[in-house]
């Protein structure tokens, strides 16, 4: 039986492999999210930026960026819905300097 090597060289390509497959997994989060929020620029952001980052840091940069982007796309939208209600302004209660 013969012995299996390999080289750093060699297992560089599987470690960026497998860090963009994490980042992948971590940014399909922000994708999932963004399309159902109908936030379709931050989902594609946080997708692309987890991809990317997995591919450099793996789950050191994938997992905050794919946080971050569904912070904001969750915090974008009771906003919106915040901007469509009227509040009664009484004048009973307002004074005047």
């Amino acid at each position: 039986m013969e012995l299996f090597r390999i080289t750093y060289e060699e297992l560089i390509p599987y470690f960026i492999a497998v860090n963009v497959a994490i980042g992948f997994l971590f940014g399909t989060f922000p994708l999932i999210a963004g399309l159902i929020m109908k936030n379709r620029k931050y989902a594609m952001f946080g997708f692309m930026g987890s991809i990317l980052g997995g591919g450099l840091l793996g789950f050191l940069l994938s997992y905050p960026i794919a946080a971050i982007f569904v912070w904001l796309i969750l915090k974008k939208a009771p906003a919106q819905a915040v901007d469509e209600v009227e509040l009664p302004v009484s004048s009973e209660n307002s004074e005047t300097i």
